[in-house]
């Protein structure tokens, strides 16, 4: 017996669900049917009612999983891209036929019926004040590979010598992780508390310094990102996580750029060294956040699309 690969799994239909959504749109006889992300077409049953869907990407899911299996694999591995090929096949055939679709990323609105719907950040906070003690913060759901990958890159590479030049720096990661061993290593670290899911973000934010966001792989855009600027506290991240915001933020003001394990010492230390500029620009990028994407933003962006479309 072959065991089915996850990706078939996920773009296969879930019988119950699919059942249920098909009773309520043969019922209610809907023009439109809006979808958030992919696998929903395949899972809910929805390839016959394509040229109803109004579909949201967000991340495109190919590069997705293809950078994701060459990690674990191996990055010179030809099979992740033969293993996609399911995704691949549901991809173009809901994006050439749908009537609209969306995606977080500007670089994937390829097609005439594609158009650019960034995620935004629901907290906003100004004047944040500077912690008494620095220190470091991540934030993000920790099991999303791309994440918890990253979050070992940083501490098996970056912290052992940035904690070594400022002794007194703490680093908090929040974020659920259900593997034990894992966090049970992260902890081992020193200087490292990992927090796991907590209620109050807004307090992680005041109490750091910076906030660090090391993803190395995955599609669509980082709103980890976007909510450290949005809180006011500068953020160090990888081309990965800067991705799609390039129409937004200005690259090493609010947010700096790591190119590699040495540049992200370099860059988080020339914040903790210069809080005074530091905050001059991120309130900067913070300005930016605030003006492009809002919640009226995020409509304008939909209303404009939808009437290119229907109008």
């Amino acid at each position: 017996m072959v065991a089915k690969s996850p990706e078939r799994q996920v773009y296969r239909a879930n019988g119950p669900m699919s059942k249920i959504a098909n009773s309520l749109i043969e019922m209610n006889d809907y023009d439109y049917i809006v979808v958030r992300y992919l696998q929903s077409v395949p899972q809910l049953g929805l390839s016959k009612y394509v040229d109803r869907l109004i579909v949201d990407f967000d991340d495109n899911p190919v590069k997705s999983y293809v950078m994701s299996e060459k990690i674990k694999g191996g990055i010179h591995s030809v099979l992740p891209k033969l293993r996609s090929l399911p995704v691949r096949r549901a991809w173009k055939s809901v994006q050439k036929r749908c009537i609209i679709s969306f995606y977080s990323n500007p670089s994937e609105t390829k097609y005439p019926n594609s158009f650019t719907l960034h995620n935004i950040p629901v907290r906003f906070c100004l004047n944040l004040e500077q912690p008494i003690q620095r220190s470091l913060l991540f934030v993000g759901a920790l099991n999303y590979l791309p994440n918890r990958n990253g979050i070992t890159r940083f501490l098996s590479n970056v912290w052992p010598e940035l904690h070594r030049k400022f002794p007194d720096l703490t680093f908090r990661i929040v974020g659920k992780c259900t593997d034990g061993r894992l966090v049970e290593k992260w902890n081992g670290c020193e200087g490292v508390h990992y927090l796991g899911y907590v209620d109050d973000l807004e307090t992680q934010y005041r109490k750091c310094t910076v906030v660090v966001a090391p993803v190395y792989y995955g599609a669509g855009t980082s709103i980890k990102v976007l909510e450290a600027v949005a809180m006011g506290r500068p953020c160090v991240t990888t081309p990965t996580g800067f991705c799609g915001l390039e129409d937004i933020l200005v690259p090493n003001e609010g947010i700096r750029i790591a190119r590699n394990d040495r540049d992200f010492l370099k860059q988080i230390s020339f914040l903790l060294e210069s809080p005074e500029e530091a905050a001059s620009f991120t309130a900067k990028s913070q300005e930016c956040v605030l003006a492009n994407l809002s919640e009226s933003t995020f409509m304008a962006q939909v209303k404009e699309s939808l009437e290119l479309v229907f109008v």
